[in-house]
């Protein structure tokens, strides 16, 4: 049994976390961020001619791709909402594409650029905001 005093201090890293919790676009670059590292995955699995495990990183890949789209509110977004759904589907075809052809036709950078392209873009949107943040607490 926890005593009142275990208690407190568990509350208390309860509402730290909470000071700490991640902005949207925090989670969105680690989405994106492991998204990218299944892909990085599967094709050093490709490499070492390790099939199984390139396909399993391809289907990581494929799950956050789908979970990416179906939480995002394309249309509120606007005009930017559909490139960055139009983005989606072309890098989920290229993922699920990918897997299925021959090895000497794989070409991995047409899926791993892109990413990489987007994860450079959600670092350069957040670094202002968290200036700006940073500077405020001040």
């Amino acid at each position: 049994m926890m005593s009142n005093a275990a208690y407190s201090r568990a509350i208390a890293g309860y509402r730290a976390t909470s000071q700490l919790a991640p902005s949207p676009t925090d989670i969105a670059l680690a989405l994106h961020q492991k998204l990218y590292s299944a892909v990085a995955s599967a094709r050093s699995a490709d490499e070492q001619n390790r099939l199984d495990e390139m396909v399993f990183h391809l289907s990581v890949a494929s799950q956050i791709i789908s979970a990416l789209k179906l939480h995002m509110d394309f249309a509120a977004a606007g005009p930017e909402g559909a490139d960055l759904q139009r983005f989606y589907a072309r890098t989920h075809r290229a993922v699920r594409r990918i897997g299925m052809l021959p090895k000497r036709n794989r070409e991995w950078s047409i899926v791993t650029d892109p990413i990489q392209n987007m994860v450079r873009s959600i670092i350069n949107i957040s670094t202002p905001q968290q200036i700006i943040s940073n500077n405020t607490i001040q």
